[in-house]
């Protein structure tokens, strides 16, 4: 999908959490069993959705997606 925006973003000391809203004209109804981040057209972030997420009519959809900050 192209042309997702951001909802919202929220920044703590060691975390981001992005808030992706996609509108149900945009995602088709059915079942999911991942969902990736791109950046500038390359693969950024793959997760597994267990359980699955089954998409029907007239179901927005709303992610909320944690990146954990860590020193190496």
């Amino acid at each position: 999908l192209t042309g997702i925006v951001i909802a919202n973003v929220a920044v703590s000391n060691d975390s981001l959490v992005l808030t992706i809203y996609i509108p149900t004209a945009m995602l088709a109804n059915g079942t999911y069993t991942e969902f990736a981040l791109k950046c500038n057209g390359q693969l950024f972030a793959r997760s597994l959705i267990s359980p699955t997420l089954t998409k029907g009519s007239n179901q927005n959809v709303s992610v909320d997606y944690t990146i954990t900050l860590t020193a190496i």
